[in-house]
């Protein structure tokens, strides 16, 4: 059972309404609710909330940002370093991960691509007719000093 503060001012119905108001006033409407990589890399996470969401937040906490030692599709040089936000993930692997089938993960893939919100190229991997997608979720660059990351989803739905 929660117990009131006696500490806490109570506030007529008008008052909490413009307290509201204020607040959407002073934060633009922008709210969010804060999620890290490590969150987003858990698979019980993934499993509880699987979805064409959770795949999108799988691919934007997979983003190349620094040198691998296993990138066998040069990410970080061929993107990175150009000002592009990309990864590549097999599509098996992105399916046990983000608990989908394969045709589902596609089927938002390409719904994405067509919404401008994601971009793939395709790299040959070196076995006949396979390649792998290289998935494009945005751009950054140096604003005053500072690295800005803009995703295209932020384009499209803000």
């Amino acid at each position: 059972m929660m117990k009131f503060n006696s500490n806490q001012k109570l506030l007529s119905v008008s008052d909490m309404v413009k307290k509201e108001r204020l607040k959407k006033v002073a934060t633009n409407g922008k709210f969010f609710i804060k999620k890290t990589r490590i969150m987003i890399r858990n698979d019980v996470y993934r499993k509880a909330f699987s979805g064409p969401g959770v795949l999108y937040e799988y691919l934007w906490a997979n983003i190349v940002r620094a040198e691998l030692n296993n990138d066998v599709y040069n990410i970080y040089d061929k993107y990175y370093n150009k000002g592009f936000l990309a990864t590549t993930i097999s599509m098996r692997r992105l399916s046990k991960d983000c608990h989908m089938d394969k045709n589902t993960i596609k089927k938002y893939t390409d719904l994405w691509e067509s919404l401008n919100i994601l971009k793939r190229d395709k790299a040959p991997t070196g076995i006949k007719n396979q390649y792998q997608y290289i998935y494009i979720l945005g751009t950054w660059q140096f604003i005053e000093g500072v690295k800005k990351e803009r995703l295209y989803i932020e384009d499209e739905f803000e």
